[in-house]
């Protein structure tokens, strides 16, 4: 990542740990780690804290995002209506059911207009403020805030691929892993609780 910042970007990457306990530390000045209870929301939230930039960009630690990404990210200040950006999604892999499950989750993106954080989601932090942040800890905290965003504006998908880790598909099943997924966003959408949710996505 830090071969392609421009001036004044910086990298912050949060760790969940057990405890209530919040700390980061800078490796150098424009690397920072950070520690926060557990919780994708949770964590996010707190990058986003330390944060010192206009644009947030909230990135998963097994993806690999796009050449020229600063560049990318700096579309969602062209135009005023779009308030959250997210890239397509690609697998580095020549499984036909990876493609497919990749293109799904793109036509979706497109005409649905609901990405998920594995799309490399990115926003203002005006806009973030707005929205309140990521307000689910565990599960559907992309997912919610998409909504949320999409209440204030419009969603801006940029043409390039953003490359995720096919490991959990693999070790669950590519058939497997999209029904339970679609399974627990549907769930989320008709108002079911986190708890439930999370003991059936973990059991």
């Amino acid at each position: 990542l830090t071969k392609q910042l421009w001036p004044g970007d910086e990298v912050i990457a949060v760790k969940g740990i057990n405890g209530s306990h919040v700390d980061h530390q800078s490796v150098d000045s424009r690397f920072h780690l950070c520690f926060s209870p557990k919780g994708r929301g949770e964590q996010l939230n707190q990058g986003a804290r330390i944060a010192q930039g206009d644009i947030l960009w909230f990135l998963h630690v097994d993806s690999k995002p796009p050449p020229n990404f600063g560049y990318q990210l700096r579309k969602i200040l062209i135009d005023t209506n779009d308030v959250l950006g997210c890239f397509e999604l690609a697998f580095d892999t020549d499984s036909l059911a990876l493609k497919a499950i990749a293109r799904w989750a793109n036509f979706r993106t497109r005409y649905f207009k609901l990405p998920y954080g594995d799309q490399g989601l990115f926003c203002t932090r005006e806009t973030f403020e707005a929205v309140g942040g990521f307000k689910r800890r565990y599960l559907m905290e992309d997912v919610s805030f998409v909504k949320e965003c999409r209440k204030v504006g419009r969603l801006l998908v940029v043409p390039r691929k953003l490359y995720s880790s096919p490991e959990r598909y693999i070790k669950r099943g590519p058939l497997r892993a999209s029904l339970q997924n679609h399974f627990i966003m549907s769930l989320f959408l008709i108002g079911v609780d986190d708890k439930t949710l999370y003991r059936l996505y973990y059991r």
